[in-house]
């Protein structure tokens, strides 16, 4: 079982991780700023329930924050990836992809802006939607097999249950989505118009989006307190006075290399041994007197 700390991980130190670690906060923080800003200033002007996110970028002002918030929670994410993997969360190649899709997904739906809901589907608002699915669908996926791989080390242990209970409600919440988008978006199928009065994707998406953030943050907090300066200096620390001490008892005592090995006895015959060793120490030495006079003989 792997037992390491980001502090002793050789290609990237803990002041690296620290610094990317609050990058990738601080670009999921200016992301939620913009969403909020948009929700009170735009509050009157659409139906946070039955409106998707994406549709703010037709209400005035939402054509440059709607962007705004999905680039820099795009790349927040992104900016991830490299420390993740360098601290064994994301071992193997699905996981990188799945983390990749997810953040890339964000960026390309900053850029291809979603049509309206009654209107022609266009190359942006199908790339968008589908960018969209995608993203939402890559970090749930990623976030349940990551919780797996997460009870097998250590450091990333605490975090494993959260990160499997957040994914798999992402992963429910992704379906309720698509099962409330299904009029809309896919009035041709069969059973959409069961959903035809299920107008909840708004508040889906939103509610959704709120759960993969914060699965994000769990793992942002996990590598902020994993490189704490006190703890980082307390491990080296630690391990050189350990060293020194091994180091100082072995010079005091060596070991040779011709030594038998004790043979454990059982209790009967160690309470005998024991018994003929406090006989010797108590008998009392010959005198001086008697020494000489047996020589003498």
């Amino acid at each position: 079982m792997r037992d390491t700390t980001v502090a002793d991980t050789d290609h990237w130190p803990a002041s690296a991780v620290r610094a990317v670690a609050a990058l990738s906060l601080l670009g999921i923080l200016l992301s939620a700023a913009a969403f909020t800003a948009m929700h009170i200033g735009f509050g009157d002007r659409f139906d946070s329930v039955s409106q998707t996110l994406s549709e703010l970028v037709y209400v005035d002002g939402g054509a440059s924050l709607i962007p705004l918030s999905m680039v820099t929670l795009g790349f927040g994410s992104l900016v991830l990836l490299p420390v993740l993997r360098g601290t064994g969360a994301l071992d193997g190649r699905v996981l990188p992809v799945l983390i990749g899709l997810w953040g890339v997904g964000l960026v390309l739906c900053a850029f291809f802006p979603a049509d309206l809901p009654n209107a022609a589907l266009t190359f942006s608002g199908w790339t968008h939607r589908l960018s969209a699915c995608i993203a939402f669908l890559s970090l749930a996926l990623a976030g349940l097999v990551m919780s797996q791989r997460f009870l097998d080390r250590t450091i990333w242990r605490p975090v494993a249950i959260g990160t499997r209970v957040l994914a798999g409600l992402t992963l429910v919440q992704f379906i309720v989505f698509l099962l409330a988008s299904m009029p809309i978006v896919t009035p041709q199928l069969w059973g959409a118009e069961l959903f035809a009065d299920f107008l909840v994707r708004g508040f889906v998406e939103r509610t959704m989006l709120g759960t993969q953030v914060a699965m994000l943050v769990l793992w942002i907090g996990r590598l902020l307190y994993l490189t704490q300066p006190r703890r980082a200096q307390a491990t080296v620390g630690g391990a050189a006075a350990g060293a020194e001490t091994i180091t100082a008892a072995a010079s005091e005592f060596p070991v040779k290399e011709d030594v038998d090995i004790p043979v454990v006895l059982d209790v009967a015959t160690q309470a005998e041994i024991d018994e003929k060793e406090l006989e010797t120490v108590a008998a009392p030495a010959p005198s001086p007197a008697v020494t000489s006079a047996g020589s003498g003989a």
